[in-house]
């Protein structure tokens, strides 16, 4: 699944409540994909709606703008990353251009 979202923070109360929201769902085993963009494995649409119900939780009211979706496992697979280097939790397997994330 995938969380994106743009909050604002351009006043400290902003900032706090981007951080909280952050702090969240980083707690939930999500990483980040890019800056706003989080992802995270799901096993099952239980697990799944669980997470949302989770997010839904987290998202502050009147603020921002917050979109989860999810992808299937080959959907993910066959990701294209156009970019420079391997992020620390990012590892290449082989010469395509697949990335796994551990």
């Amino acid at each position: 699944m995938f969380v994106i979202f743009d909050l604002p923070t351009l006043t400290k109360e902003q900032r706090k409540i981007y951080t909280t929201f952050r702090d969240n769902i980083l707690k939930d085993g999500f990483i980040m994909v890019q800056f706003s963009v989080y992802s995270r494995f799901c096993r099952n649409d239980t697990e799944y709606l669980k997470m949302l119900r989770r997010i839904k939780v987290y998202a502050p009211r009147n603020i921002g703008n917050i979109r989860v979706f999810k992808v299937t496992e080959k959907q993910y697979q066959n990701m294209i990353t156009f970019s420079g280097d391997l992020k620390s939790d990012e590892k290449l397997l082989s010469a395509n251009p697949l990335l796994v994330i551990e």
